[in-house]
């Protein structure tokens, strides 16, 4: 039985979401030294939690609504570099 696959979801979608759990584990564990784009603060702010965290950079020139724009366009590309490396390994 054939299998229906989704190209978008495999190729885009998957990588940048992986990408953007590493964002928020790294900026979580680094807290406050996030200071350029804090993935884990963005988060925390668009689900209504209050952080004793200083506002990163991009939060304070741009706002929420374009820091959150930024946040998943750079995971959908930094997942494209990752995939890209993943099946260049996969061929040596």
């Amino acid at each position: 039985m054939k299998t229906i696959t989704f190209p978008l979801l495999n190729i885009l979608i998957i990588p940048g979401f992986i990408s953007l759990c590493l964002m928020i584990l790294v900026d979580f564990l680094l807290g406050p030294e996030a200071e350029f784009l804090n993935a884990w603060l963005i988060l925390n702010r668009l689900l209504g939690f209050n952080t004793n965290l200083p506002e990163s950079l991009i939060l304070k020139q741009f706002g929420l609504g374009i820091a959150t724009a930024i946040m998943i366009l750079s995971n959908l590309l930094i997942g494209q570099v990752l995939r890209g490396l993943f099946f260049l390994f996969l061929k040596f």
